[in-house]
């Protein structure tokens, strides 16, 4: 199948829930940071064995703000049809050093892991000992740096689905 009719259905993919959407294409997004700038992932060699939970994390954050941005746009429609018109520049913000927390103690996702996981990532900076403090921390800064990234490229998550497609069949290809 050629990218183009895969855009196409992707375009056309509807969610039971907006966050549903949101936790979806927040993965396409990281997946696209991973490949595209996989320096600023370099700390995770560190931690080699916990690195798929770190990457899970700044995903379920970037969902949080998408969905936050969703919401306030109107854009937040029960099928998640309307969040390829997610302005990517505006979730960023929610995540800058200044409005993290709130986006993040504001969330009331339906899934009560990923609630408890939002909720706690400000705990982990403010409260946790020096190596909790600097997972937290991590976390906030790659999910903003990603959808910073994207939105120096497009203004809204769709203008981004054909590169996250691209980087999927070329990781999908590799050996």
């Amino acid at each position: 199948m050629d990218i183009g009719a895969v855009l196409q259905q992707v375009k056309e993919a509807r969610f039971s829930s907006s966050w549903e959407g949101c936790v979806h294409w927040s993965a396409g997004l990281v997946s696209w940071h991973l490949a595209q700038r996989p320096h600023t992932w370099a700390p995770l060699q560190e931690v080699r064995e916990h690195a798929q939970t770190y990457i899970s994390h700044v995903s379920s954050v970037i969902a949080s703000a998408l969905h936050a941005t969703a919401v306030a746009e109107r854009l937040d429609a029960a099928d998640g049809s309307q969040l390829l018109s997610v302005p990517l520049a505006r979730a960023a913000e929610l995540l800058s050093p200044a409005r993290a927390f709130d986006t993040l103690a504001a969330a009331t996702p339906p899934d009560i892991t990923l609630a408890s996981l939002l909720h706690s990532i400000p705990v982990w900076i403010d409260a946790g000992d020096p190596e909790t403090r600097s997972k937290g921390e991590f976390v906030l800064e790659q999910a903003f740096d990603v959808l910073t990234a994207h939105g120096e490229y497009g203004h809204a998550v769709g203008d981004r689905l054909r590169a996250v497609l691209e980087v999927n069949y070329a990781v999908g290809d590799l050996p």
